[in-house]
C-alpha cells in the first residue's frame, strides 16, 4: 500500500520580465515554495505555493510553517488515494492558509494520477487538452499599456486582460486607446482589483461599454457584496468576483446577494485542486460563468489549474503567469504556443522542479 513518507520544501524567487502592477500594488517578483511528497515506494508528487500577502495574508515564511505542520499532523503515513479525506483533515487542522494547502493538495493529486499512470486532466475526467489564455496588461501609464497591448497582439494573443482601478478618467483612456490600436477583433477584459467604489465603477463601466469590454473583475472592495450587486444591476458588462470569493462559503454568499455573473477561481485562493472542483460544482449549479486565474506561479501550479479549468469548461482562461517570468524552474507540465495552453501527456502533472546544483 502506497503511503506518504517524507516531505521536502524548497523556496525560490521568480523574477518578472517587467514590473507587474495592479490597483493593489506593484511587484518585481513572486516568491514561491515547492513541495515534494515522497511515498514509501519512492514516487514523488510535486506542489507549489505562491502566497499573496495582499490577498490571502500569507507569506513564504508562514506557508512553510503551515506546510510542515500539515504534513506532520495529516499527511505523514496517509494513503495517496484519499484526497478528499486529507483535504477535510487539513481544513480542520489549520484555518485559512490556502496557498500552503494548495501546494500539498496539488502534490497529493500528482501522486494519485501517477498511481493510475494517467495525466491529471484525464483522471479528473476530461478529454480537453487545449485552452486559450489571455495575456495581462499591467497597470501603468497609458502609452506603456498601449505598447504592451500592441506587442501582445503581435505575439498572437486574441484576448487581453487590462488592469485598471486607478484614476477613473485615466482608466477610460486606457481602454479607449487600447481598443483603437488592437482593433475590434481582440477581446478586452478588465480587472479593477477592488480599485473603485460602487458609484465610480458604474460611471467607468458605462463609459467603456462602447469599447466592447467582455467582462469586468472585482470592480469594488472584496467585502462590498452589496456594491457588487449595485454595479451588476446598472451596467451591461458581466461582473465577476475575484477577491470576494476564496472558498465555497464565500461563493454561497455572493450567490445569495445576486452580486455577480461569474467567479474567478484560483488554486492559491481556494486551497488547491480539491476545493477548486467544489467551487466549480457550486458555481455551475447557480448558472455562473467561470474564469480560472493565477497569482505569480510557475508552470507547476499552472498545470494543476489548467487541468481543473479543462474539466470545468471555463469560459475565461487567465493562466499567463509563466509567460511573465524571466525564468521558469519547472521541467514539463503545460506548454505554451502563443496563447494556446497544451496539457501534458505524462502521468500526474507531468512536471518536476529543476533543482539548483
Amino acid at each position: 500500500m502506497t503511503r506518504i513518507r517524507d516531505l521536502e520544501v524548497l523556496r525560490r524567487r521568480l523574477r518578472y520580465r517587467k514590473t507587474f502592477a495592479t490597483a493593489l500594488g506593484a511587484s518585481e517578483e513572486s516568491e514561491v515554495l515547492y513541495v515534494k511528497l515522497i511515498t514509501s515506494d519512492g514516487e514523488v508528487g510535486y506542489g507549489e505555493a505562491c502566497p499573496a500577502p495582499r490577498i490571502t495574508g500569507e507569506t513564504v515564511e508562514t506557508c512553510e510553517v503551515v506546510i510542515r505542520k500539515l504534513f506532520e499532523e495529516v499527511l505523514r503515513g496517509a494513503e495517496v488515494y484519499s484526497y478528499r479525506d486529507l483535504w477535510r483533515r487539513m481544513e480542520r487542522t489549520v484555518v485559512g492558509n490556502p496557498s500552503a494547502k494548495a501546494a500539498l493538495d496539488m502534490a497529493v493529486h500528482d501522486l494519485r494520477a501517477k498511481y493510475f499512470g494517467q495525466p491529471l486532466w484525464k483522471v479528473l475526467g476530461t478529454e480537453v487538452r487545449e485552452l486559450e489564455t489571455d495575456l495581462t496588461i499591467s497597470l501603468g501609464d497609458v502609452e506603456t499599456m498601449v505598447r504592451d497591448a500592441e506587442e501582445a497582439v503581435r505575439r498572437g494573443f486574441r484576448v487581453l486582460k487590462v488592469k485598471v482601478g486607478e484614476e477613473p478618467r485615466r482608466d477610460v483612456e486606457r481602454i479607449r486607446r487600447i481598443r483603437e490600436v488592437v482593433g475590434p477583433e481582440i477581446k478586452l477584459r478588465i480587472d479593477a482589483n477592488q480599485g473603485w467604489d460602487r458609484v465610480t465603477a458604474v460611471e467607468v463601466l458605462r463609459e467603456v461599454e462602447r469599447y466592447g469590454v467582455e467582462v469586468v473583475e472585482q470592480p469594488v472592495p472584496y467585502w462590498d457584496l452589496e456594491g457588487l450587486r449595485y454595479v451588476r444591476e446598472r451596467v451591461q458588462v458581466p461582473v465577476l468576483a475575484d477577491e470576494s470569493v476564496h472558498i465555497v462559503w464565500d461563493l454561497v454568499e455572493v450567490v445569495r446577494f445576486g452580486a455577480v455573473d461569474g467567479v474567478n477561481i484560483k488554486l492559491m485562493k481556494c486551497g488547491g485542486v480539491t476545493p477548486a472542483l467544489q467551487l466549480v460544482e457550486v458555481a455551475r449549479a447557480h448558472g455562473l460563468k467561470l474564469m480560472f486565474g493565477c497569482m505569480g506561479e510557475s508552470r507547476l501550479a499552472i498545470t494543476a489549474a489548467a487541468c481543473v479549468a479543462a474539466v470545468a469548461g471555463a469560459e475565461y482562461i487567465d493562466l499567463d503567469s509563466p509567460l511573465l517570468l524571466v525564468e521558469d524552474p519547472v521541467r514539463g507540465g503545460v506548454t505554451y504556443e502563443g496563447p494556446r495552453i497544451v496539457l501534458p501527456e505524462k502521468s500526474g502533472l507531468g512536471a518536476e522542479l529543476v533543482e539548483s546544483t
